[in-house]
């Protein structure tokens, strides 16, 4: 069979001047149109077009090597197209259903979509191939080809059981499974970095951290397995934002605070922001008790005599003139041995019936004294 060398790169007409091509007027019909538009006489400008459009096919396909993919096209089963520069393979005949959102009906790029049990010899994509299996065997073990066969024998089964990796659709977590078991999620760089994440046996954290989950009224347990004691304090997110403290049992909230700063023990509120007390053996706040009191205490005439009292330290006026009393002594042979001033009465001084030789009588002057 004659190989054909490769053709050169230019595309016919494709420096034609202006008017030398013209667009051909009817592809499907082919040259019957020429019988009605140009009595079966095609002009130079149709050839033109029409070896421009076969030469500019042949140059597409061999920049590309194969098509990209259209949705207007109906692919048969085993057509080859490339989209967003990934080969796929059409598994069933479809049309409009993109390869990269349709898995039921185009294939793994290159690699046929193949059935568990089926034994055949055919050919994977090495080099897809080798990138998997990069870490695990080198690119010598894999020589020009892997087929199924070696897949399934080497790279799926472990020395007694078989071994399955999957991953989630944006290829940052993997799992495993060894025969029918679900060994879990594989813990690699990938999704642990040390970088990044706080040891369960303590570490610092620089940022802040976030505990919540849809649904859920987030909480925190505190244990105290100190001897003799199996114990637990609960902080949990409040509704409507604050903080619940809840007891051992997890059956009752001793305390909490709203968003807005009031104190609640036992679902009861107790303190507010603005310091005020709910007394609740009284039944009240303590802003209402005190009013009461001190309206009580304000409309007693005892507290009206209190609002009359001096400060500490004040000094005392005097209230009257002098007044004199009585003496003490003799006088005209009339003794008195003793006398006192009357209540509200304080002496302030004396005056004296004396000589040069004798005092022979005292008389006491007082005046009334007031507080202010």
């Amino acid at each position: 069979m004659t190989i054909f060398e490769r053709p050169d790169e230019d595309v016919f007409a494709g420096g034609a001047r202006p008017g030398e091509v013209d667009d051909f007027p009817n592809v499907a019909r082919g040259w019957g149109v020429a019988l009605d538009q140009t009595g079966g006489k095609p002009p130079m400008e149709w050839f033109n077009w029409l070896g421009r459009r076969v030469d500019r096919a042949i140059r597409y396909f061999m920049q590309r090597g194969v098509a990209q993919w259209s949705a207007t096209e109906t692919y048969p089963e085993g057509a080859i197209v490339q989209h967003n520069g990934i080969m796929y393979r059409a598994d069933v005949e479809n049309e409009g259903r993109a390869p990269d959102g349709s898995p039921g009906h185009w294939g793994a790029p290159w690699a046929p979509t193949v059935a568990e049990n089926d034994s055949s010899q055919r050919v994977v994509n090495t080099e897809l191939l080798a990138k998997r299996l990069a870490k695990y065997v080198t690119a010598g073990d894999l020589g020009s080809y892997a087929t199924q066969k070696w897949v399934k024998e080497y790279a799926v089964y472990g020395d007694s059981a078989r071994y399955m990796l999957t991953t989630n659709p944006d290829k940052n977590a993997a799992w495993l499974t060894v025969g029918t078991n679900n060994i879990g999620r594989i813990w690699t760089d990938m999704s642990f970095n040390p970088d990044t994440k706080v040891d369960r046996g303590g570490g610092p954290i620089t940022g802040r951290v976030t505990i919540g989950r849809d649904g859920w009224q987030a909480d925190i347990a505190l244990q105290n397995r100190r001897p003799g004691q199996a114990a637990s304090t609960f902080l949990r997110a409040r509704d409507g934002g604050g903080l619940e403290i809840i007891n051992s049992a997890y059956n009752g909230v001793p305390f909490a605070t709203d968003d807005y700063g009031n104190v609640f023990l036992r679902g009861q509120l107790i303190l507010q922001p603005d310091g005020n007390l709910n007394l609740t053996w009284r039944g009240r706040p303590l802003s209402v008790e005190i009013d009461d009191l001190w309206g009580n205490i304000n409309g007693k005439a005892t507290w009206d005599a209190m609002n009359g009292k001096a400060n500490a330290g004040a000094r005392v006026q005097v209230d009257s003139g002098v007044s004199e009393f009585d003496y003490v002594g003799s006088v005209s042979s009339v003794i008195h041995g003793q006398i006192d001033l009357p209540a509200p009465w304080v002496v302030t001084g004396l005056r004296v019936n004396a000589s040069t030789s004798s005092v022979t009588a005292i008389w006491q002057r007082g005046v009334v004294l007031r507080n202010q």
